[in-house]
């Protein structure tokens, strides 16, 4: 009796598919399950993190930050600082108002709003997740 042997194929097969293939079911059941509408743009975004997790690593780099730029923070009574404010809780004001047009203000539940200033010549702005924002002198 003549029979063929195809197990060593299929095993040759499977292994060379099986990597692949799960990469592609993971990517396909994160498309699906972790996209989220952008409020503005309308666009989709992948999340991979949920929101309170990546506050919470922004909160602690921000205060990490803050310490070691103590010396260099302007005060909040420096006419910059307050003008970052001014501007900022402008901004908070009418982020606010679009959201809670939308029926969206959750999307700003955690967040604690901060605005300072560093002294440093370097033309830079940032912010993190949750409402932390820092603006250098060199802008």
């Amino acid at each position: 009796m003549n029979t063929l042997n195809i197990a060593p194929a299929l095993r040759k097969a499977q292994r060379c598919l099986s990597l692949p293939g799960v990469l592609a079911l993971v990517i396909v059941f994160l498309s699906a399950t972790s996209c989220q509408d952008v409020p503005i743009t309308e666009r989709n975004q992948l999340i991979l993190l949920p929101s309170g997790y990546v506050q919470d690593m922004s909160f602690s780099s921000y205060d990490k930050f803050l310490t070691k730029n103590e010396h260099k923070l302007l005060d909040s009574s420096h006419e910059r600082t307050k003008k970052l404010k001014e501007v900022g809780e402008d901004i908070v004001s009418a982020t606010e108002e679009f959201l809670a047009n939308k029926n969206e203000l959750y999307r700003l539940d955690g967040f604690e709003w901060e605005f300072n200033v560093v002294a440093d010549s370097q033309v830079n702005a940032w912010c993190m997740s949750g409402g932390k924002i820092v603006f250098y002198t060199g802008i």
